[in-house]
């Protein structure tokens, strides 16, 4: 049974207390709600994580989807294990970008409209419906420097075409590296700006300095159409002219002989044999003809003489 103190200290709670305190707790179960982070099947991961104003920057967004989805890039000056996410500013000039199975990549400046820095990357669907995901590592802005120019890369791609499913050979040149490294990464854009990362592919150094030769595998499932290539690594990040990808090349088919039988030669292949000639046998014949009549002419001689 409940004591009189405590029923005391109930009806000294006024009434409106006890309308508000589910709303409260229901707020601060919001607020602690954590967002997607790399445990928990996202990541937002950037290069390099600091510079000035202008500087290219490279953001992977990578999470476990089950279709494409529309994701919305934006910063906040506040880490997003504090809540960051939840205040977070599109970023300036920089378009949605479709994350798929393999991720999605955007590439820009950082915007002098960013500042302030550091600041955190958040990415959330476009249409609402999902987890918002985050960067591990804020990017920092260097204040009172000068962006590095970009190196100048030439990136040689098929000039007829490629069908999806084969392997196509890309020209890297101009690839001027503190580490020397070859590219470490190949991400296939199409048109409308979807990206798909193309793990397999290697490379091999090229004739000229600084120059590399990728050959790059297509999947089959790639829909023909208009793509580029965003080719990274070691800091540096280059795009190349755009090239076409053809529908997959159907498999040859195998030729049926006329009324579903296969002709069957009568000399074995491979010894180099031919069909022996009727003449061949007819002069063997006359020639045992003529032998077996020159020894009857002779038989019939040696008889004559000994009578």
């Amino acid at each position: 049974m409940e004591s009189a103190s405590h029923r005391r200290i109930v009806a000294r709670i006024p009434p409106v207390a006890w309308v508000l305190l589910p709303a409260v707790l229901l707020g601060m179960w919001i607020v602690r709600a954590p967002v997607a982070s790399a445990g928990s099947g996202g990541i937002i991961s950037l290069s390099p994580t600091s510079g000035p104003v202008g500087t290219v920057v490279t953001v992977s967004v990578n999470v476990s989807l089950s279709s494409p989805t529309t994701y919305i890039l934006s910063a906040t000056t506040t880490a997003p294990t504090s809540g960051g996410c939840a205040t977070a500013q599109p970023i300036p000039g920089v378009a949605p970008i479709t994350v798929g199975a393999q991720g999605g990549v955007a590439q820009f400046p950082w915007p002098a409209d960013l500042s302030r820095g550091p600041y955190w990357l958040c990415a959330a669907p476009q249409n609402g419906a999902g987890d918002t995901v985050q960067s591990r590592d804020p990017f920092t802005v260097i204040t009172g420097a000068t962006p590095t120019p970009a190196a100048t890369v030439d990136i040689a791609v098929p000039a007829g075409g490629v069908s999806a499913g084969t392997s196509m050979t890309v020209t890297v040149s101009g690839w001027v590296s503190a580490d020397t490294l070859p590219p470490s990464s190949v991400v296939l854009e199409s048109a409308d700006g979807a990206t798909q990362t193309l793990p397999q592919f290697t490379s091999a150094a090229g004739r000229g300095h600084n120059q590399f030769v990728l050959t790059v595998a297509l999947p089959r499932d790639t829909q023909p159409g208009t793509y580029t290539l965003l080719i990274a690594g070691s800091g540096i990040q280059a795009n190349s002219s755009s090239f076409t990808v053809l529908a997959p090349a159907a498999p040859a088919a195998t030729p049926t002989p006329i009324g579903g039988a296969t002709a069957v030669s009568s000399v074995p292949r491979g010894t180099g044999a031919s069909p022996v000639s009727p003449i061949v046998f007819i002069a063997a014949g006359v020639g045992l003809l003529l032998v077996a009549g020159l020894g009857l002419l002779m038989l019939a001689r040696n008889r004559g003489a000994q009578f």
